[in-house]
């Protein structure tokens, strides 16, 4: 396993938006994917959360999974994941730029 700083690393990015508003947290559900032990994304059931995130919408949260080399992994390689905060539909310049780098897009739908 080769070890450099992640800012160097080039790794396939995931990215997650969402389209229109949801009763369910994507954030929260983009927590379990990539590690059920602990939350990589602040959401709206995390303590200390507020219902209106207004400073958040069109940002791009970004966080990395490197594997350990153990067989729990959740993935086998570096993965960088991409949370676009707020509703997609309403920060195109975002979503463009993400789209553009992007390895694969999620679009979350769910009421």
């Amino acid at each position: 396993m080769k070890s450099m700083p992640i800012c160097k690393a080039e790794t396939p990015m995931v990215s997650f938006f969402r389209l229109g508003s949801s009763s369910v947290s994507k954030s929260q559900l983009m927590n379990t994917l990539i590690n059920d032990r602990h939350s990589t994304f602040f959401h709206r059931n995390c303590s200390g959360s507020t219902k209106s995130c207004h400073l958040m919408d069109g940002v791009a949260e970004i966080a990395w999974y490197c594997p350990a080399g153990k067989p729990n992994d959740a993935f086998t390689d570096c993965i960088a994941f991409c949370n676009l905060r707020g509703d997609a539909l309403l920060t195109e310049k975002q979503c463009d730029k993400l789209i553009e780098k992007s390895s694969m897009l999620f679009f979350y739908l769910l009421p």
